[in-house]
């Protein structure tokens, strides 16, 4: 009787050690898969008119997003607002998804929609008091499929010569 008895507890040895095994191999599988461990880095990389009219603008609004992380990002949306000298200029969103490469960038083009009227008054301004430089800020947010919402904010200055020659002259004739 002791033979039948010492077989089970081999099989059931095996057993623990065949689950540990396959265990160890899962942990590694999902080690090797990695989870971000931060955010991606979204900045302003240019704008161009597209199309519209006085009352009604659309631009392309131009962002280059950094991976910091050891795997691709897959971003499902991303939502914005752009603000020229402290008033709210623009604002967007893209559900077009997007891939940025592990330590690497992409560039996402988002439609935003403004009123020309505001960008000739921020320009006259400028001009009026003697400003070479319009302050812009960025704020939104991106999705990055399976690891939730990031908000992010940049700012700095822009030319207000560069936002006429961008945007007004493109922009159809008052």
């Amino acid at each position: 009787m002791s033979a039948p008895a010492g077989k089970r507890t081999a099989l059931v040895r095996a057993t623990a050690w065949l689950a540990m095994l396959v265990a160890a191999v899962t942990l590694a599988a999902c080690a090797g898969i990695g989870v971000p461990t931060k955010p991606p880095e979204v900045s302003f990389a240019g704008i161009e008119w597209q199309h519209g009219n006085l009352a009604e603008q659309h631009f392309a609004l131009k962002l280059r997003v950094d991976n910091p992380n050891a795997q691709a990002l897959p971003l499902q949306e991303v939502v914005i607002d752009l603000e020229l000298a402290g008033q709210r200029f623009a604002s967007g969103r893209s559900t077009v998804p997007l891939s940025v490469p592990a330590k690497g960038d992409a560039t996402l083009v988002v439609d935003v929609s403004s009123d020309l009227r505001a960008v000739l008054r921020l320009v006259r301004e400028a001009r009026r008091d003697g400003r070479q430089l319009i302050d812009y800020r960025i704020r939104g947010e991106v999705e990055v499929d399976g690891f939730g919402r990031h908000p992010f904010e940049r700012s700095g200055a822009v030319p207000a010569e560069r936002i006429e020659k961008r945007l007004l002259r493109a922009a159809p004739a008052q």
